[in-house]
């Protein structure tokens, strides 16, 4: 029904003059309705698992992680769809599309990387001092809304979209055309986090993006925002085989061979078997091939897949994204 409503929002609208506030006012209040500078500051890293629906379709898993202020990433992986990620160091952006790697050191995008490290986007306009403007209000069938356009000394600018009722944002339009609805919020902390929002791209194209779970002061691998010197996604040999241990969760052994792929639970007492397919350079399927399990932790049943994308590594170990059942996650591992 929120979507319904947003949609009629966005849908019916009828320009009428702007009274009262300021550009500057209205961010101010829409960031103190957010928890206010001082304490979202406070969240120096943070962490999101999404389920997206597309045509109606759940199960889909993205993945947003946040050094606020300095690095960002976010990964797109799907038994249906091609994977997909973005990722910004501070200073270069880049995007893996599939197996495709593509840096840009254009002054826009930089912009548009910058303004992703920040949790609330209207604190990220005010610290990167964006330039505010107030365009005309416009109310819809269900909203009530302040407009403002913002800019950065770069040229990159949105138009955003504030409940008149709150100072809440609800809607931004990026400068490709596309569009975010943010649905449904909750706070935790007196900080406001969306946990639910409507993508709109600029072929109209809506996806719907459903927060499943968010960690905060999370330490976050370097790796997860490494932008490769390389032109492709290969994934190395000691990487696609070799023993492995997971860096959280349960004591594991995983010993990843061409085609066979054991992992070991609690000192041996619990054993899985699982068939290796590498479908490209960066990405494994793993089925499962054991009928039980010893181990209460381990919910994959008999020939259930797991969907693996490694996107960065070292010669410690590596970073991934995983997709199972429709639950995603992702689990960083360490050679032995």
């Amino acid at each position: 029904m929120k979507i319904i409503t947003l949609l009629l929002f966005f849908n019916s609208a009828v320009i009428f003059a702007s009274t009262n506030y300021t550009a500057s006012e209205i961010l101010d209040k829409s960031i103190e309705f957010a928890g206010g500078e001082e304490n979202i500051m406070k969240i120096s890293s943070i962490e999101y698992e999404y389920d997206i629906t597309i045509n109606d379709k759940p199960g889909n898993s993205l993945i947003e992680k946040r050094i606020q202020g300095k690095k960002y990433m976010k990964s797109f992986l799907s038994m249906d769809y091609k994977s997909n990620s973005i990722h910004f160091n501070g200073k270069s952006f880049a995007t893996i599309d599939d197996t495709i790697l593509i840096t840009s050191k254009d002054k826009r995008v930089i912009e548009n990387g910058k303004l992703l490290t920040y949790h609330n986007i209207q604190l990220g306009y005010k610290l990167l001092k964006y330039e505010i403007t107030r365009i005309e209000d416009i109310k819809f069938n269900e909203f009530d809304c302040y407009v403002i356009k913002a800019t950065s000394n770069k040229g990159y600018s949105t138009i955003n979209y504030f409940d008149k009722s709150n100072f809440r944002l609800i809607m931004v339009i990026y400068p490709n055309k596309s569009k975010s609805l943010l649905v449904s919020f909750s706070h935790k902390d007196d900080i406001l986090y969306h946990t639910q929002i409507m993508n709109i791209d600029s072929s109209g194209q809506k996806t719907i993006w459903t927060l499943e779970d968010f960690k905060t002061e999370a330490t976050i691998n370097k790796l997860w925002f490494n932008i490769s010197t390389k032109e492709n996604t290969n994934v190395p040999d000691d990487i696609k085989q070799g023993i492995f241990h997971p860096v959280f969760g349960t004591k594991t052994t995983v010993n990843r061979g061409k085609t066979i792929q054991t992992e070991v639970y609690n000192e041996g007492n619990s054993k899985f078997t699982l068939f290796v397919t590498w479908s490209n350079s960066n990405t494994m399927s793993l089925i499962n091939l054991d009928s039980r399990s010893s181990n209460p932790d381990y919910i994959l049943k008999k020939r259930d897949a797991i969907l693996v994308k490694i996107p960065s590594w070292n010669s410690k170990g590596y970073v991934c994204h995983f997709l199972s059942n429709g639950n995603g996650g992702t689990q960083e591992y360490l050679k032995e």
